[in-house]
């Protein structure tokens, strides 16, 4: 992994949305796979990231002073995608090393998807945040308990639970760690719905939170050690 490049752990087959779309259609697609960003292309050539953050960022700015209508929230559904993409020209070449990898990560902790760009600017493919800390974790033998499996391979992974906290819960004992974004992906639940069950639940030590470079994980709380 350490003499890996980014072709070689990126992902070939990746979300993303297209720039002339509207947003109604956008973030319509990125509530169903679970994603609160995406890459966005014109054709195949990469023009930047759409944020959800950024659209709610970009709503309450426009409506400082007034409360939102419906109205107000078709125009903005019918607007095009490229009105709100963050052209912040961050990304890594195929040939980039794990180093500049993880560079990357450090510098844009709140990313959890790196897109990988090649010389004629086409998106060849993405690197998620959860694969590399996979890796790293598995490098410094962390164990399998808490190995956390890539976002491709394990989309069919059956969860135990009737609802989305059970679930949630059950995923981290099993695992041993897992980051929120995975966590929202696998149960079906947005990123601040994750965040918000994260800390109701390690209140009642359930599970534990931590933050680092690949942003909140979500780990298997110690047992409580019996006095005497």
């Amino acid at each position: 992994m350490v003499n890996m490049n980014a072709s070689e752990i990126m992902k070939k087959e990746f979300f993303y949305v297209q720039w002339d779309e509207n947003i109604a259609s956008a973030a319509g697609k990125m509530a169903q796979k679970g994603f609160s960003e995406a890459p966005v292309l014109n054709g195949w050539k990469y023009v930047g990231m759409l944020h959800i953050s950024d659209l709610a960022s970009s709503v309450l700015k426009t409506h400082l002073f007034q409360r939102p209508t419906i109205r107000n929230a078709r125009e903005i559904q019918n607007q095009a995608v490229k009105r709100y993409i963050k052209r912040n020209g961050h990304w890594i070449k195929p040939e980039s090393d794990m180093v500049s990898i993880l560079i990357y990560l450090k510098k844009h902790q709140n990313e959890e998807i790196v897109p990988v760009v090649d010389a004629q600017m086409r998106l060849a493919g993405v690197v998620y945040a959860s694969d590399v800390q996979n890796e790293i974790s598995r490098i410094l033998g962390s164990g399998q308990d808490s190995r956390i499996q890539s976002s491709g391979k394990n989309k069919d992974e059956k969860l135990e639970g009737q609802t989305p906290i059970d679930q949630l819960v059950n995923l981290v004992q099993k695992r041993g760690s897992v980051g929120a974004g995975e966590a929202a992906r696998l149960c079906g639940l947005s990123r601040e719905e994750i965040q918000d069950y994260a800390k109701s639940l390690e209140k009642s030590n359930l599970i534990a939170i931590e933050y680092g470079m690949f942003g909140m994980k979500l780990i298997r709380p110690e047992k409580p050690k019996q006095v005497g």
